[in-house]
Parts: structure tokens; sequence; C-alpha cells
């Protein structure tokens, strides 16, 4: 099933009621309570009693997680670690504390991708293919891996990083720019116009 904000979420409902254009059979989610933020909420509950399979991906049980084949502790965000970005600084969040079974819910989405194109499934074999794809690694086999990942344009592993950290994305005085729709593509000679960032005003990693 589609991210909940890309689903256009009437359609889906009469989907699941009347099998047109087709019945959807599994939902797959992490989006915390439908059958508390949604308006005439008690329309799903049928319908998701229908469903081949619902797993609910969440940081703590709710109604809707009643209605669940299988639920996914997810971390809470004081759980995880992971780069955050603040105008032209690169912060480190590290994790507080973590409880119990819970893992970051990067891995649940790697790992379910990876069983996919195992199992022979095209789109996710082709995400695993740099020539099909961008060149990232959507599967890592841990978060040490994707944060070592992540941190790689500073040419440095995430203990590296968090070390450091925080880390000039850009100078100040690039980074503060106005109108640069309007600067001048170097390739082409023509105004760069909405692309972001502008290919001759990106900067490298920098330390602050």
């Amino acid at each position: 099933m589609l991210t909940w904000w890309m689903a256009h979420i009437s359609t889906l409902l009469n989907a699941l009621q009347t099998g047109k254009p087709y019945k959807p059979r599994v939902w797959i989610e992490r989006s915390g309570n439908k059958l508390a933020m949604l308006g005439n909420a008690s329309s799903w509950y049928p319908v998701l009693k229908d469903l081949d399979l619902i797993v609910h991906m969440y940081m703590y049980p709710t109604s809707f997680s009643g209605m669940a084949d299988i639920l996914l502790p997810a971390a809470e965000w004081l759980e995880t670690n992971l780069p955050v970005t603040n105008c032209n600084m690169v912060f480190a969040r590290q994790a507080v504390v973590s409880l119990w079974e819970t893992s970051d819910e990067t891995m649940f989405w790697a790992k379910l991708a990876k069983r996919l194109a195992d199992l022979g499934h095209e789109g996710c074999k082709k995400s695993f293919d740099a020539q099909a794809t961008a060149p990232e690694r959507p599967y890592w086999t841990s978060m040490d891996q994707f944060l070592d990942w992540f941190v790689s344009p500073m040419n440095m592993t995430w203990n590296e990083f968090k070390q450091k950290a925080p880390i000039t994305f850009a100078p100040l005085n690039e980074w503060r720019q106005y109108n640069t729709y309007l600067a001048i593509d170097q390739n082409t000679g023509k105004p760069v116009g909405l692309e972001h960032p502008p290919r001759n005003l990106r900067s490298t990693w920098s330390r602050s």
C-alpha cells in the first residue's frame, strides 16, 4: 500500500469497499492510529478486517494495532542516531537510550526491500542496481553501515563525525543567497532557473 501522504484517502477507501479499480489485499504502514485520525473512522473497520495482511510499525501500540497481524516495534526518535541538517550546519543526533527490541525503521524497510528483491520483485531488484537507478544503496546490513554511508561525503565515518559535529555544510556567505535562480549555469550560459541547488553554487562539505 502507498505511504499514507501519497494516498488519496477517499479513493483508497472506495477501492477497499468496491474492489475498483482493484482491491488492495495488504496494508503495511508506519503512521499512527488510523481509527483515531480519520473522519468517519467507523467506515474503515469492516474493510480493514477483510484484508489478508496488516503490518503496523509504530513506537507503541494504538487501537489500530489491534487490527494488525504483525506489529513491528519502531524505535522512537530519542533511541536513534541520525545526521540532522539545520540551515548550513549538520549535527549529530545521538541516541539517548535503547529499550527492549525496538529497531530503527530504516532497517525494517531495507530488509523488506531486500527480501522482496530476493523473491524476484522486479522493482526491488532494480533498486539495488546502480545501473538502473541512482547510485545509492537502499539496503544496509546494520545502522552503523547506513550512518557511515550517510556521512561519507564528508570523508569520515559516523564515529568520527559525531566527535567533530557540528559540521559546516556551506560557508554562510554562500549558503545565505537570494535570487539564485538567476545565477548563470557555467555549462549552458543560461540562468539555472529552479534547479536546486544551482550546480555552480554547490559547496563541498567543510569543517567549522
